[in-house]
């Protein structure tokens, strides 16, 4: 496989740029002239709302908003290796799409190592719809994650999955790399010769990423463990666990280069982490704080449960005269205060 290419793009109804493009890549109307297409497939296409993929693109320009998207659409580099190009596309689609949205795959080839795949598909789902208009309403809302660029990420990942499947040996191209070229017949010894250098140079320039990436990962796990070991006495009352989070959040900071792309060195480490641990130490008491919090309202909703099974305990504050000694209290006579006279008696 000389390159990998994954290319993502959209089409606004408003220009009708769902149907020019089925009917581009279908090799229909003005476009009948290519004579690339290999072969077209429709498939989820909703028979309440069109018959193939042209008609349900069509529509899709008519009934959506005319500043809205009437479709998305990729570009699909095909391998040389697959034996069966069509097969592979069809494959790499349906693991993509997982028969959630209704979509027409176009195979191109003119046979000059270049095979490639258009696919195009409805953002909105499937939902059973009684009319067109109902299909492409707010009844049947569009995946929103698939306007978002970590889509585009996983689909590429998941794409150099279904290469790497016909193509073991297959590695996409690093950052700086020369291309290496394909293996062409008949090209002669002055293009062998460069492509031969041109590999060896992309041998040594991953080589040496990888020799680099190993001692980035051994230098930033003995920045970590002195980082660690410079706070750990405060992060003496952390759980066990909550010290594996700490050590791993670390591990995350300090691998993570300036913005120059030079490394951390140990002071902007401890620099930077200072706040961040104090942050933790913070939140480790606060956490600390609720559970004694919830301690004490168990003992005490406890404490209540156990008085209530034994017909409850009088507060010690709490005074209950009984019956008769208010009786008796009330049929005693008042005596009078003493007066001097009675206390002379006493001198």
């Amino acid at each position: 496989m000389a390159t990998n290419y994954v290319s993502t793009r959209t089409g606004s109804a408003g220009k009708g740029a769902g149907g020019k493009h089925a009917a581009y890549i279908s090799g229909l109307d003005r476009h009948a002239d290519k004579t690339e297409v290999q072969a077209v497939i429709d498939k989820n296409i909703p028979a309440s709302v069109a018959k193939d993929g042209l008609e349900f693109f069509q529509k899709a320009d008519e009934l959506e908003r005319a500043n809205g998207r009437s479709y998305r659409s990729l570009i699909i580099a095909i391998p040389r290796e697959a034996t069966d190009k069509t097969a592979w596309a069809q494959t790499f689609t349906d693991d993509l799409l997982k028969d959630r949205h209704a979509y027409r795959l176009a195979i191109h080839d003119k046979g000059d190592g270049n095979p490639h795949a258009h696919l195009m598909f409805c953002e909105r789902g499937l939902k059973e719809c009684k009319t067109p208009k109902d299909f492409f309403s707010r009844q049947n809302p569009k995946d929103r994650f698939v306007s978002h660029k970590d889509w585009l990420k996983q689909t590429k990942a998941l794409y150099l999955t279904h290469v790497q499947k016909v193509a073991p040996d297959f590695v996409p191209a690093m950052k700086g790399e020369p291309k290496i070229g394909p293996k062409l017949k008949n090209a002669g010894g002055s293009y062998e010769t460069k492509r031969a250098d041109r590999e060896t140079k992309v041998g040594i320039i991953r080589r040496g990423e990888a020799a680099i990436e190993g001692l980035d990962k051994k230098l930033a796990k003995e920045k970590t463990r002195f980082a660690y070991d410079h706070f750990k006495p405060q992060l003496e009352k952390a759980t066990a666990r909550q010290k594996v989070s700490i050590r791993k959040a670390m591990r995350i900071h300090v691998s993570k280069p300036n913005k120059d792309g030079s490394p951390k060195t140990i002071k902007q480490i401890l620099n930077e982490l200072s706040q961040a641990v104090a942050i933790w130490i913070a939140d480790l008491a606060r956490e600390s704080e609720r559970k004694a919090q919830e301690i004490r309202a168990q003992m005490m909703e406890a404490e209540r449960q156990r008085l209530a099974a034994h017909g409850g305990i009088p507060s010690p504050f709490e005074f209950r005269p009984s019956s008769t000694w208010g009786r008796a209290a009330q049929s005693q006579p008042a005596q009078a205060p003493a007066t001097p006279a009675s206390r002379s008696r006493f001198k």
